[in-house]
């Protein structure tokens, strides 16, 4: 698997753009610039490559002048975009499984990324580490996962509840500050990993939506959309281990 393997979902790049298109960016006009084709982007079911998705976070970039995109966009960004992973997700009993589903579903449905699943004495979280160089935008997509992993968290449990840290893997940036409109708990930089943690006693609280069978019909569906070099991608382990 590379930069050119079509491996990323159609959905993910319908809510990249999502942004762009709001701040009145045509999609042809992204498209042209980043020799993407996005023709009939929400009925397409074709897989695209590194290589596009990283032109497209480019130009979207250079067009909207905003250094902190990747919090910008994830802000826009919905449970809905992870698909019937999302929905397997929010079905589990509780929010620690919740957790779970994402690590075991979104790396399938994102690649670059492999996702852990961890607890500590009094936390538990995700923790995301990148596997096929996203350079020179990691911090886009690092950015964009942890502020709707946060959304995501609130939506499920609540407006009142936070992460109980995030960490992310590279120094601070020029726009430190813009992660306060973001977070509101504590933030770690030029940390080992990228991490999404919250407390234990908040892991354990039951999702409103919980429904074990929906979820595993969620997850058979989701499975049933991925492109087959997302489901056993040796190398990638390969890589993680060396």
């Amino acid at each position: 698997m590379d930069r050119d393997t079509p491996i990323v979902l159609p959905e993910y790049i319908a809510a990249y753009l999502e942004l762009p298109e709001q701040l009145g960016i045509k999609r042809t006009e992204l498209s042209r610039k980043s020799g993407v084709d996005l023709d009939n982007l929400c009925d397409n079911s074709r897989p695209y490559s590194l290589n596009e998705v990283l032109k497209l976070v480019e130009v979207s970039l250079k067009e909207l002048n905003m250094p902190y995109g990747g919090l910008a966009v994830g802000q826009q960004m919905r449970l809905t975009c992870h698909g019937m992973a999302g929905v397997s997700a929010m079905a589990q009993p509780t929010y620690s499984e919740c957790l779970q589903a994402a690590c075991r579903l979104c790396e399938k449905a994102f690649p670059p990324f492999t996702m852990e699943y961890y607890e500590t004495e009094s936390t538990v979280g995700i923790r995301i580490i990148e596997c096929i160089p996203l350079a020179p935008y990691s911090h886009f997509f690092f950015e964009s996962i942890m502020v709707n992993f946060k959304n995501i968290l609130q939506f499920l449990l609540g407006k009142e509840y936070e992460p109980d840290c995030i960490a992310f893997p590279y120094a601070a940036p020029e726009y430190e500050k813009i992660y306060k409109r973001y977070f509101n708990c504590k933030i770690r930089f030029e940390a080992e990993h990228c991490d999404f943690s919250v407390s234990k006693k908040l892991a354990r609280r039951e999702l409103l939506l919980a429904n074990k069978g929906i979820a595993r019909m969620a997850e058979q569906d989701f499975l049933k959309t991925v492109p087959p070099i997302n489901l056993n991608y040796l190398p990638k382990k390969l890589r993680l281990v060396l």
